[in-house]
C-alpha cells in the first residue's frame, strides 16, 4: 500500500514541478499585473477627474441657458417698448388729423407731442418705417438685431447647446473609464490563472494577457489624456 503512495506522490510533485511557471514566464506575469495595477490607478483618477469636468460643464450649460434666455426677454421688452411708441405715435398723429380743420394749434401740439415720441432711447429709427398715421415697427428685425447685439458681449444663442454637448461627451468618457478600471480585477485573474496552468495554455493566457494589457493601458492613456475635441 505505501510502494503506490509512493508514486503517486511522486507523480504529483512531478506535475507540480513541471506546471510550475519558469522564471521568465514569473516575470512576464510581474511585469502585467504591475502594468495592469497602474492602468487601473489611472483609468480610476482620470474618471474622477473628467467626472468633475463633466459636472462643471453641466452647470455651465444651466448658467448660459438662463443668460440667453434673460437676453431674448430683455431684447423682446425693449423691443416690445418700441412698438408701444410708435403706436402711440400714430394715435396721435391720427387725432392730429381729425382735427386739423377745426383746431391746427391743438393738432400742431398733438404732431410735436408725437414726434417727442420717437426720441426715446429704446426706440431705434432705422427699423421704423412711414410717416404719421402710416408709420411702421419692425419688431422682429429690431429684435434680432438687439439678440445679435447683446450676443457680443454675453452668450450667443447656440452655446448652451454647444456647452451641453461637451458635457455630454465628458460624461460618455467617465464611463469609458470606468468600463477601463472594472476590466482590470479579470485581466488580473486571466494572469493568476496563467500562472498556475501547464507550460503551453500559459504561453497562450500570456500572449492573451499582454495584448489585452497594452490595448487596456492604450485606451486608458488615451482618454485620460487626450483633451475633448
Amino acid at each position: 500500500m505505501g510502494d503506490m503512495a509512493a508514486p503517486s506522490l511522486r507523480v504529483r510533485r512531478f506535475r507540480l514541478r513541471r506546471n510550475r511557471p519558469r522564471r521568465g514566464d514569473e516575470t512576464v506575469i510581474a511585469i502585467l499585473v504591475g502594468l495592469v495595477t497602474v492602468t487601473g490607478a489611472v483609468a480610476s483618477y482620470a474618471a474622477v477627474r473628467v467626472k468633475s469636468q463633466a459636472v462643471e460643464a453641466d452647470r455651465q450649460a444651466v448658467v448660459e441657458t438662463v443668460q440667453t434666455r434673460s437676453t431674448r426677454v430683455s431684447a423682446s421688452i425693449m423691443s416690445g417698448h418700441g412698438g408701444g411708441q410708435v403706436t402711440h405715435y400714430r394715435v396721435l398723429h391720427a387725432q392730429a388729423d381729425a382735427i386739423e380743420a377745426a383746431d391746427p394749434r391743438e393738432a400742431l401740439i398733438l404732431r410735436g407731442l408725437a414726434d417727442g415720441l420717437l426720441t426715446d432711447q429704446y426706440l431705434d429709427r432705422r427699423y421704423l418705417t412711414g410717416e404719421g398715421v402710416a408709420a411702421r415697427w419692425q419688431h422682429d428685425r429690431n429684435l434680432a438685431a438687439t439678440v445679435s447685439y447683446d450676443e457680443g458681449f454675453i452668450v450667443p444663442a447656440d452655446q448652451p447647446g454647444r456647452t451641453a454637448a461637451r458635457a455630454d461627451a465628458l460624461h460618455a468618457r467617465v464611463g469609458h473609464l470606468t468600463l477601463t478600471a472594472a476590466a482590470i480585477p479579470a485581466l488580473v485573474l486571466l494572469l493568476t490563472v496563467a500562472r498556475l496552468t501547464a507550460p503551453r495554455p500559459r504561453r497562450w493566457l500570456l500572449r492573451a494577457g499582454a495584448v489585452a494589457a497594452g490595448l487596456l493601458t492604450a485606451l486608458a492613456l488615451w482618454l485620460a489624456l487626450v483633451p475633448e475635441a
